[in-house]
């Protein structure tokens, strides 16, 4: 079980197309996956496939078709991981998002198939996909990612939950730090979803090795766009774009530096409250 995946594109593919958080929406997940076939990329998720939109099982079987056809890969995101714990019986909190999601899967023959596929392919799934200068990971970075497999627990609940600070908001929920953006190397972007900025450009955050952080998720799970980033085949970023509900054409959008006042939608959701006991992204 490799908990990194260095990818090798077939010669038919141009780059890759790296999709945000798409949660249970796959009217946004096949029209992105449409334009990575019309365009010739590797469709990538960065995980959050689950939870909140209504259609969580047929994300998975699209998922499974992808990878079945080597037109696609994907890396686990914390709502994956919570959803394979309580599959397993684990003891986890079911929100009202992952009721739905296990109803879903317990209500007919699509949901059944998703459940199947989801249970036998989780834990070979990789915390992070590697093309050349691109990193994709869900929630965080640390530089001992780049040569440790498998990833001990800390670097596991850095990559699912970010880093989390030790003393939440006074609503409960997590403050995201971003230290580790300042450990990615000269040259390397590492793309995240898992804490929505905004929904009219993607927003980056440099390092002082070099490197940079670029946040993807624009809150698709929460009424936004699905955004994604287009790349070459050694994984520079070419351009962004997002998907609007509302039309079936990709609008391309700038990428800029991150600054509060650029934030849009709503940060520090709950997807971080119910981490293990190894989710403080210590390393």
């Amino acid at each position: 079980m490799a908990h990194r995946a260095d990818l090798v594109l077939q010669p038919e593919y141009r780059g890759l197309l790296v999709v945000g958080d798409i949660h249970g929406h796959v009217d946004l997940m096949q029209r992105m996956m449409a334009h990575a076939a019309r365009e010739r990329l590797f469709f990538v998720s960065c995980g959050d496939l689950v939870d909140r939109g209504p259609s969580s099982a047929h994300c998975l079987l699209r998922m499974r078709d992808s990878v079945a056809a080597g037109a696609g890969a994907w890396i686990r995101g914390n709502h994956e991981d919570k959803l394979f714990r309580a599959l397993k019986g684990r003891a986890v909190t079911i929100s009202g998002a992952l009721a739905a999601t296990l109803a879903e899967l317990d209500a007919d023959t699509a949901g059944a198939e998703a459940r199947t596929w989801f249970l036998a392919t989780f834990e070979s799934l990789p915390f992070s996909i590697r093309l050349g200068s691109l990193l994709v990971v869900h929630g965080g970075f640390g530089v001992r990612m780049l040569d440790l497999d498998p990833l001990p627990a800390p670097l596991r609940a850095r990559a699912l939950y970010g880093q989390p600070s030790r003393t939440p908001r006074s609503d409960g929920k997590p403050v995201r730090l971003y230290r580790w953006v300042n450990e990615i190397p000269s040259g390397m972007t590492v793309v995240i979803g898992h804490d929505p900025c905004c929904d009219t450009c993607l927003l980056e955050r440099p390092g002082q090795q070099g490197g940079r952080a670029l946040h993807i998720d624009s809150a698709a799970g929460k009424g936004g766009p699905l955004s994604a980033v287009e790349t070459d085949r050694d994984g520079t970023i070419l351009r962004a774009i997002r998907m609007n509900r509302e039309s079936a054409e990709t609008v391309e959008i700038p990428i800029r530096p991150f600054s509060p006042e650029l934030v849009r939608v709503t940060t520090g959701d709950a997807a971080g409250t119910d981490a293990p006991d190894d989710a403080s992204g210590r390393d």
